[in-house]
């Protein structure tokens, strides 16, 4: 059984990630430039959706560049494996932020609820 390349792995994360995004639903914020953002996580910041989608894109197509250039250029693949790793530790510090920050709003709400209630 063969194994995986970083790339490989990098790419399909990437590609997944980008075919989820599409089953969410979305709404239009006016304060977004009148774009649609999704409304499960990133509702209250756009901008980090941004970040997050842009770097997927980067991460998928770096990871593509090195798989493809890894015969012939094995020094510039090596330049796009470490772009596709960078872009895909920054989707994951967006996510981690966005859903660290809605945790964060949650559990402050239940706690001013319950010393409102007592």
């Amino acid at each position: 059984m063969a194994s995986m390349s970083l790339e490989a792995l990098l790419l399909w994360v990437a590609t997944l990630a980008g075919i989820s995004l599409t089953r969410l639903p979305y709404e239009e914020l006016p304060g977004s430039g009148d774009g649609l953002v999704p409304s499960v996580l990133f509702r209250d910041q756009p901008a980090a959706f941004y970040a997050f989608v842009l770097a997927l894109v980067l991460s998928a197509s770096a990871a593509a560049s090195a798989i493809m250039h890894r015969r012939g250029f094995p020094g510039y693949a090596r330049l796009c494996r470490r772009v596709a790793s960078a872009s895909m530790v920054a989707a994951s510090g967006a996510l981690l932020y966005v859903s660290t920050r809605s945790a964060w709003i949650l559990w402050q709400s239940d706690t001013v609820a319950s010393v409102a209630s007592n």
